[in-house]
């Protein structure tokens, strides 16, 4: 954990926007759970027990294998002793911060946020189980062929994808009609094609960034088909005399050229797992401020972005 935040706090500019993200966000959350209603504020403080949970498992469930296999910690990570000391070092921490903002907002709640954290504990648990069963078969049919990333980033798979998701947008009107669910079909068949249409590999980003490439080359190559998959979509959805349908699908894809753009940079300037907590804290913080104030959540996600820009932009040539 100390070298996780070693890696993020380089320079004292890094502070600010940690102490902001860990001043601001907790404070937000209290006070929405003190205004809240029962019924909504019981199923978010369950939710949210159970996705620090599950979050966590998984994590540590990773660490622990990695520490088996491949470290030097590999007899005491075989202990139980030392495993279940390794689990309560990074549960007992964050159920107790969890605990303390529920105690502030809504200590009533105390029973559920409990009960939400263990149902998560226990499902992560099951399946990290069924995981490895599940690994060992994927891993054989891996051996013999291509990854699945690297299958998506070919030329030609991206076009199939492109005019699949076109192609679907065009038929959704006959089969939905004009109703609200074709707004959400339509954000989703453009999520879904962007996102297979523009994988994002860690190791690569890592190489590029230690190989000297610059930030906008990364970004180029990782985002290389899915502009072009953006206007088809956008074209398909303007053919039907739709331009609504085509400011849904707009949105729906910047939103996701942002998450991919983010990505890259994460990659960038951290290992893949703390990239992906450096994320899902931002993108979690960013959502909080947004559903508190929405104004401000253009300004979050771009205040997230140059903060991750400006160190991208900094790691050339740096292994991390």
């Amino acid at each position: 954990m100390a070298a996780g935040l070693k890696t993020i706090i380089r320079r004292w500019q890094d502070v600010l926007p940690l102490l902001f993200f860990s001043i601001v966000v907790p404070a937000a959350i209290v006070d929405w759970l003190g205004a809240a209603a029962t019924m909504p504020a019981l199923v978010a403080v369950s939710g949210a027990g159970a996705s620090c949970a599950a979050l966590i498992a998984s994590m540590v469930r990773r660490r622990l294998d990695f520490f088996a296999g491949e470290s030097l910690f590999a007899a005491e990570a075989l202990m139980p002793r030392e495993v279940l000391a390794y689990r309560l070092a990074w549960h007992l921490p964050a159920a107790l911060l969890l605990l303390a903002l529920v105690a502030l907002g809504k200590p009533l709640l105390l029973p559920h946020c409990v009960a939400g954290y263990a149902v998560g504990l226990l499902c992560a648990e099951a399946a990290g189980v069924s995981t490895r069963v599940l690994r060992r078969s994927a891993a054989r049919w891996l051996r013999r062929s291509r990854s699945a990333a690297r299958w998506r980033s070919r030329p030609d798979t991206a076009a199939i994808a492109s005019l699949s998701g076109a192609g679907a947008l065009m038929l959704l009107p006959v089969i939905l009609g004009t109703g609200a669910e074709l707004s959400f079909a339509v954000a989703g068949i453009t999520v879904t094609t962007l996102a297979l249409v523009s994988p994002i590999r860690a190791s690569e980003i890592q190489f590029q960034s230690a190989a000297g490439w610059r930030l906008r080359s990364s970004l180029r190559i990782a985002l290389r088909f899915a502009g072009i998959a953006l206007a088809l979509l956008m074209a398909a959805t303007l053919l039907l005399g739709l331009p609504a349908l085509a400011a849904i699908a707009a949105g729906a894809g910047l939103c996701v050229l942002v998450l991919r753009t983010a990505q890259v940079m994460a990659h960038r300037c951290f290992r893949r797992r703390m990239a992906e907590i450096v994320l899902t804290v931002l993108i979690g913080s960013t959502m909080i401020i947004g559903g508190l104030l929405p104004p401000l959540l253009p300004f979050a996600a771009a205040a997230g972005l140059l903060w991750l820009g400006r160190r991208a932009r900094r790691s050339t040539w740096l292994l991390t």
